[in-house]
């Protein structure tokens, strides 16, 4: 009976955990689309993300004046922020997410009609069982960069996460630097458990960014000499500027060229997948990628830049071990060790 009692709890347990939003949470495999040529999606989303701003300050600006006039700049955030998932499904998946995968006239890759099995069967991930439960999302081009679609879910959604983290800080009289600082650290936390390791075995450097490009993102609500929101005299909510993707979306997105880290067991089995690419380093794709890439050099972000000297002091996983550099490197000689 107590053996039958923990069967039964076990499989309740692993139930739920396959049915929560983390596990469900779309995964990209950036490989997959080298050599591939895709329209830029930027003003689709741009187009997406303005018009529920300006739907959402019209409709605070439709309340009684007691009401409105009660509202903080922060409290219309979070109403504009609500608007962009107001018709999230049961699948987890965020709106933006869901019209971006069904629309036919977004460009993307895998193709639209691409079963979810092809789409797994074509990327580094293939040999795990864990994803083939997980709905795979699809790749796009933002700003010029190659990246998931999963990740406007962590700038909007995950972002908001840190930007919560960060005014939590700030109202504890932490400095601006102190208070990244521990965002930054919550994102680390995240990826080591329920949002990396835990559920794929992976620790995912270019999600840590659209985190931290998220927390930019919110800030920019209502602080700073420009925010994007702010109050008339007559008391209602004004949109200073629309909102550009281009911002925030940088070549540290891509998980092809921002590296991820592994458990051992993932690395085991997305090793061979990764060893497939290794002729693949010079295609001109590449070369153009890595050309506008470079416009970015220098300009790291501090999230890119904290992250770095943690992984030079050796207090995260080194993603060079995990880079095609160094899986594609000839192997060591025994002339070569003297």
């Amino acid at each position: 009976m107590i053996i039958n009692s923990l069967s039964k709890a076990l499989c309740f347990s692993l139930f739920i955990f396959f049915q929560s939003p983390i596990v469900q949470a779309l995964e990209t495999d950036q490989y997959m689309i080298w050599g591939k040529q895709l329209n830029d999606v930027t003003a689709f989303l741009n187009a997406f993300i303005n018009k529920r701003t300006w739907h959402a300050i019209d409709e605070i600006n439709h309340l009684p004046d007691e009401q409105r006039r009660i509202l903080s700049c922060e409290d219309v955030h979070k109403y504009i922020l609500k608007s962009y998932n107001k018709n999230k499904g049961m699948d987890f998946i965020s709106e933006i997410e869901r019209l971006v995968y069904d629309d036919p006239n977004i460009s993307r890759y895998p193709p639209i009609h691409t079963s979810k099995k092809a789409t797994i069967n074509q990327s580094i991930y293939k040999k795990s069982k864990l994803f083939k439960l997980k709905m795979f999302g699809i790749n796009l081009k933002v700003n010029g960069i190659y990246t998931g679609v999963d990740k406007t879910d962590h700038v909007f959604r995950t972002g908001y996460g840190y930007f919560k983290t960060y005014l939590k800080q700030i109202k504890k009289g932490k400095t601006e630097k102190q208070a990244l600082i521990a965002a930054i650290k919550k994102g680390i936390k995240q990826e080591k458990t329920y949002f990396g390791y835990w559920v794929s075995g992976v620790f995912s450097y270019a999600d840590l960014e659209a985190n931290y490009q998220g927390l930019r993102f919110h800030r920019n609500f209502c602080e700073g000499d420009n925010p994007y929101l702010f109050r008339r005299n007559n008391g209602s909510w004004g949109f200073s500027q629309s909102i550009e993707l281009g911002d925030y979306v940088n070549p540290w997105f891509d998980e092809s060229y921002n590296t991820s880290a592994y458990l051992a067991m993932r690395f085991k089995s997305v090793y061979p997948e990764l060893k497939k690419y290794c002729d693949k380093q010079g295609l001109q794709w590449i070369r153009e990628r890595d050309h506008y890439y470079n416009n970015w050099k220098g300009k790291e972000s501090f999230s890119v830049r904290y992250l770095q000297n943690l992984i030079s002091a050796g207090k995260l996983p080194n993603p060079k071990k995990y880079s095609l550099s160094n899986i594609c490197s000839p192997p060591k000689t025994s002339a070569s060790l003297h």
